[in-house]
């Protein structure tokens, strides 16, 4: 195993390591990618490429999107115990995940759907 992480080193001069113990409840990992800070560009764009190159069952390519929501908005998106959120995952298979970042605009909430 690791081979992946093997080739993504060699060819970037980074030490790539994934954090088994920093996982969220969505499946994400910590990643994390030392070295001089160019090479760390590339292998984060090889990394990013691999996650993005992945097909969906349906055929389309996997991509990340971040929108800003009016805070006063999360309520009726999230929905009574997340039912609303979930529905939306499940009719349109995405992840949704509702970050508590904060803005510029103290008023809006970052959700990155994935």
């Amino acid at each position: 195993g690791g081979s992946k992480i093997l080739e993504i080193q060699g060819e970037t001069g980074t030490r790539v390591d994934v954090n088994s113990r920093e996982h969220n409840h969505n499946d994400k990992w910590l990643v994390t990618i030392t070295g001089p800070k160019e090479n760390c560009e590339d292998a984060e764009k090889i990394v990013n490429d691999i996650v993005n190159d992945e097909e969906l069952e349906s055929g389309q390519k996997r991509v990340s999107m971040v929108i800003w929501v009016e805070t006063s908005s999360l309520g009726r998106i999230i929905g009574k115990h997340g039912s609303t959120i979930k529905a939306i995952e499940r009719t349109n298979r995405v992840k949704i995940d509702v970050k508590k970042e904060k803005s510029t605009d103290c008023n809006s909430a970052l959700i990155p759907l994935l």
